[in-house]
């Protein structure tokens, strides 16, 4: 409802979606009304709804405030060693008040050190058991991708492929998909770019030895 300097008021009622595929697949339709009839039962309805409202959760409030607050950044305006950061900024892990522990910031940086100095990393991680090797490849896969590299293929046993998403650096779903790198302070607007990671577990091989 508007109400305007001279004391008259309008209201809208209806329902929109601004978005594209909302116009080209739904009927969108938003109608004003400045009949006093109309405007008085739009606001009898707004303040019955509101009298039924409870409070926020402090969750929604916080992601409310992370959305409104963020800044969105171009790729193009980073130095690769500043990629990191910024495209994990709203990955799950971080938001959840963690990050990468020394030795995994440390295989990233040498990732990009190999990509600097070489044009290539051909790299082999062998960290113990419960280290984050999942998290370490998946960061700089996600680096590589961003960084326009090409497309990246991770190959893991069928058994791990829910793995990888519940542990790693971007959310993944089953078969081909984007990176969503989402946007929080200095975060990489997920319109800069839309790298393609593949997924996928290898068929496996019928063994030649007698059972």
């Amino acid at each position: 409802m508007i109400e305007y300097p001279d004391g008259s008021k309008t209201c809208f009622v209806g329902s929109a979606n601004e978005s594209r595929s909302a116009f080209a697949a739904y009927y969108e339709i938003v109608w004003e009304d400045r009949s006093p009839e109309g405007v008085q039962w739009v606001e009898e309805e707004f303040a019955a709804l509101w009298a039924e409202g409870v409070p926020l959760p402090d969750l929604i409030v916080e992601q409310i405030w992370r959305i409104a607050e963020r800044e969105e950044i171009a790729i193009s305006v980073l130095k690769p060693p500043e990629t990191p950061a910024a495209a994990l900024a709203e990955a799950p892990i971080y938001r959840s008040g963690e990050g990468l522990q020394p030795w995994q910031r440390a295989f990233v940086t040498t990732f990009l050190d190999h990509r600097e100095t070489s044009g290539k990393a051909r790299l082999l991680l062998a960290d113990e058991v419960g280290l984050g090797k999942t998290l370490s490849l998946a960061t700089a896969a996600l680096v590589a991708a961003l960084l326009d590299d090409g497309p990246v293929l991770i190959l893991c046993p069928a058994t791990l492929k829910l793995n990888w998403p519940t542990s790693s650096a971007f959310p993944a779903q089953s078969g081909r998909h984007a990176i969503s790198v989402g946007s929080t302070p200095k975060a990489i607007s997920s319109e800069a770019a839309a790298p393609k990671i593949l997924l996928a577990a290898p068929p496996r091989l019928p063994s030649s030895r007698p059972v």
